[in-house]
């Protein structure tokens, strides 16, 4: 009666041996990384800083091997970004980018907080209508400023 009612440790332990194969399972991939180089930049936006805005290179004509990579990063409090793609800030791949700037500041209110509306103007949140053209290649990428104005 009672055997419904509560498992077994033999069924725990299964359960969890279930879990932890399905897990390194999921984890474990021979999927090939795309070779990544270091970019960096910085970002200027009414003569101040946009701290923690998103900047996403959108590949120009996307290469196979690299079209589902996302290579972005966050802006820092001095202005800096350094881009990734696997990991913050190991780089993207070679190629020509549109590079895209949204900045999302947080709004609090009695009922709680969240994302608010960006702030930057809608230009550069857009690949088909960002001013900004990044060209990465094999080595150190440093990009010229990006200011970001109305």
């Amino acid at each position: 009666m009672n055997r419904l009612r509560y498992p077994t440790t033999r069924n725990a332990v299964g359960m969890g041996l279930l879990i932890v194969g399905i897990a390194a399972t999921v984890g474990c991939s021979d999927e090939k990384r795309v070779e990544v180089h270091p970019v960096k930049g910085k970002i200027i936006f009414q003569g101040g800083v946009p701290e923690g805005a998103q900047v996403v290179l959108h590949p120009v004509s996307a290469v196979e091997e690299s079209k589902n990579l996302t290579a972005s990063g966050t802006v820092k409090t001095d202005g800096t970004f350094h881009i990734g793609v696997y990991e913050d800030g190991d780089g993207a791949p070679p190629g020509e980018y549109i590079a895209t700037v949204q900045w999302f500041r947080l709004i609090t209110s009695e009922a709680g907080g969240g994302r608010g509306p960006n702030v930057l103007p809608d230009k550069y949140a857009h690949a088909s209508t960002s001013p900004f053209h990044v060209s990465v290649k094999p080595g150190d990428n440093e990009l010229k400023p990006f200011d970001v104005t109305y």
